[in-house]
């Protein structure tokens, strides 16, 4: 079975159960607002922390970034309307939106570094799933700009991040990671859910989901698999949002999906948090990185708001999309 191939030995899916958290008893508010008052927010800055170490110590980077806060802002508009769009003016005064090109930097400026040049797809993407939440035809028009921008996507594949040289307007396009395609994926999910699915079968049978072993996963830039001494690694971010697009056309598989993942080396059960990522090396799973991201957790409870039941939000017919590219 399918688990069997992508989780090799760790799980054994006729002995698989789904736990309760996922049923009726989860509330999507209530574990937000768990979150937001957990060490991952700063209340008192008003912003997500990107991120704790093992013993939950912040980062020490005090820059916030631009994908955690859009994302909550997206969670945020699930199961409420009041304040939203208020929310999402305030952040785009912040230093991490440009106002003139209307794009996300990564995040705020630090130590005299500046990041005005650095445009990441990821966080247009995401930008993209609050204008739907706010006014959908806006969020398509978007889309459409994006999706049809060179500079961010080329032959079917969005680049991971644009580095505008300030040159005669001449902007360089960066790498491809699995994180983009599956984002990108999930937008359009929301516009043409069967297009949507057919470039998820695709991706999957392409260079981006790779097998190493017993394992099969996605990797983390499509330019590492050309390399046959990179160290493999298994995301938590990657493989969650696979199960998040997964879950867009069919739920239950997603939701045993869901629970496989929680038995792996990517979930720390002690504290119920998903570490960064885990190395695959002598044909095992290893720890990696036991950091983990306010985004992570975020993307958590939309895919444990997603495969608990449809999203009836998003039910209402929207415009068709150009002709897409395929992959």
């Amino acid at each position: 079975m399918l688990l069997e191939r992508q989780f090799g030995e760790i799980i054994n899916v006729k002995n698989l159960t789904i736990e309760a958290p996922e049923g009726a008893g989860f509330d999507m508010r209530r574990e937000f607002e768990a979150l937001k008052s957990s060490t991952f927010y700063d209340g008192r800055r008003k912003r997500w922390r990107w991120g704790l170490d093992n013993a939950q110590n912040p980062d020490r980077d005090r820059a916030y970034r631009a994908s955690p806060e859009l994302l909550a802002l997206f969670i945020n508009g699930q199961f409420q309307n009041e304040g939203i769009a208020e929310e999402y003016a305030t952040l785009k005064r912040t230093p991490i939106h440009n106002a003139e090109k209307k794009m996300w930097y990564p995040q705020n400026p630090r130590m005299g570094v500046s990041m005005e040049n650095h445009f990441y797809t990821q966080d247009q993407l995401l930008d993209i799933l609050v204008e739907l939440r706010l006014d959908r035809n806006l969020g398509h028009n978007k889309y459409e700009a994006l999706m049809n921008n060179s500079n961010f996507r080329w032959q079917g594949y969005w680049y991971h991040q644009v580095l505008d040289r300030g040159f005669f307007g001449i902007a360089q396009p960066d790498g491809h990671t699995s994180h983009d395609q599956l984002i990108g994926i999930f937008v359009e999910s929301f516009f043409d859910k069967e297009k949507a699915q057919e470039r998820y079968d695709q991706l999957k049978g392409s260079d981006f989901h790779v097998r190493r072993g017993q394992y099969s996963f996605w990797c983390l830039y499509l330019e590492d698999t050309q390399r046959p001494d990179n160290v493999p690694v298994i995301s938590s971010n990657n493989e969650l949002m696979s199960i998040l697009v997964h879950a867009q056309f069919d739920r239950e598989q997603a939701r045993v999906e869901y629970e496989a993942l929680k038995k792996t080396k990517l979930f720390d059960h002690a504290k119920r948090q998903w570490i960064e990522n885990v190395a695959i090396e002598d044909s095992t799973m290893k720890m990696r990185n036991l950091n983990r991201t306010s985004y992570v957790q975020l993307l958590d409870i939309l895919v444990r708001n997603a495969i608990r039941q449809p999203n009836p939000q998003f039910e209402t017919q929207t415009p068709s999309l150009p002709e897409a590219r395929n992959f």
